[in-house]
């Protein structure tokens, strides 16, 4: 029985990381196609680390100024230029 229990978590598991694979090939697809026009969005990544996102496909585009930076923690602006805009 637990034997089974082991080969449905495996099996489990294999189905989420495929899932994981597909959708990230979607996700950066997607982001390829984006122009990044519009206001970038600074928060913060998996790792504390802030970062300038695309308002519309949430890509990470480059890390903020040291102003962009300041504003943010100081006043809580979190809207700045993208490269692009």
């Amino acid at each position: 029985m637990e034997h089974n229990n082991k080969l449905d978590s495996l099996n489990r598991l294999y189905e989420i990381d495929h899932q994981l694979k597909k959708l990230g090939k979607e996700k950066k697809e997607i982001q390829d196609k984006c122009f990044h026009k519009v206001d970038g969005i600074i928060k913060f990544d998996e790792s504390n680390i802030l970062k300038v996102y695309c308002c519309d496909c949430y890509k990470e585009l480059r890390y903020p100024t040291k102003e962009e930076q300041d504003n943010f923690l100081n006043n809580g602006n979190t809207r700045v230029p993208t490269a692009n805009g």
